[in-house]
């Protein structure tokens, strides 16, 4: 079987019989588009998680921030995004639609733990999840950091999140599980 020219000019023989003109025959330049890889960040914040959420009034029409967590959190976000983006080499935000995982790690609290020779031993009664008022609820401790995530520049808005998995646990206090949070961010797909 001969291969002969398509009217756009490119040839093709069909894999399953005779030869073929039209749709089938394309050349290589009419093929769609192809979509880039998506983008994958991923970095650690250390510091104390802070809830963004309520604002309290303070005279003159000023609201601060409830929390005084929230904004030495948002910096160390803002500093952990930048550092991680130069490292990896981003120098734009991101404008895709993203996927956005976070892994709160927290201080467990002393009464969580034995006295004497038992200081390093966890309680029978300590709970497995930080769920104390005093650790902030998980959309306000999302809210901040998304907020984060867009002053530092990493995503152009955080309107582009569409799909979030968080989580709130404990830390053990080591140098390898340190408060804060893991974070990653995925573009998946373009916009």
């Amino acid at each position: 079987m001969r291969p002969r020219p398509t009217p756009s000019g490119a040839t093709s023989v069909h894999p399953h019989g005779p030869e073929v003109e039209g749709p089938d025959a394309r050349d290589e330049d009419s093929s769609p588009p192809r979509r880039p890889a998506n983008t994958s960040i991923s970095f650690m914040v250390e510091g104390n998680p802070g809830p963004q959420g309520s604002k309290r009034h303070v005279g003159n029409g000023r609201m601060i921030e409830s929390s005084k967590k929230v904004r030495p959190w948002r910096d160390a976000v803002e500093a952990a995004a930048r550092t991680a983006m130069q490292e990896s080499g981003i120098a734009a935000p991101l404008t895709d639609p993203v996927h956005v995982i976070i892994t709160f790690t927290m201080r467990r609290p002393s009464s969580h733990w034995g006295t004497g020779r038992n200081a390093s031993t966890l309680r029978p009664s300590a709970p497995d999840y930080p769920t104390s008022r005093a650790v902030g609820d998980l959309d306000k401790l999302c809210r901040s950091t998304l907020d984060a995530l867009t002053s530092a520049r990493l995503i152009h808005d955080d309107s582009l999140v569409v799909g979030i998995q968080a989580v709130k646990v404990y830390s053990d206090g080591s140098r390898f599980n340190p408060t804060g949070a893991r974070i990653e961010v995925t573009t998946v797909g373009c916009s």
